[in-house]
């Protein structure tokens, strides 16, 4: 498994992209892209507990700057919806 891994979500985004992304569809994302890669990944969805979020624009004159940082015990993960029909899941393993 590599330090770094990206993950696009295409299936059943709507939910993602209806509204604006809270922690709890940022946490959905997270849980989603890593069932989707699982074989990339030394870990399962049952070992991830998350344990800090924040969301903040890189660019504050920029409303699609939006990032979701979800730390959990086995890394951290960065959840961005750009204006295309996905969600981008990076995740980051701890070292």
């Amino acid at each position: 498994m590599s330090d770094t891994l990206a993950i696009t979500l295409y299936d059943d985004i709507d939910d993602y992209l209806d509204g604006e992304l809270d922690e709890a569809l940022a946490k959905r994302a997270v849980i989603q892209a890593v069932e989707q890669a699982s074989s990339d990944l030394t870990f399962s969805t049952d070992e991830i507990k998350f344990k800090n979020y924040f969301k903040n624009h890189i660019s504050e004159n920029h409303d699609t700057s939006l990032v979701h940082y979800l730390e959990a015990n086995v890394g951290y993960f960065f959840v961005i919806c750009p204006l295309t029909d996905q969600v981008n899941v990076v995740f980051c393993r701890w070292d």
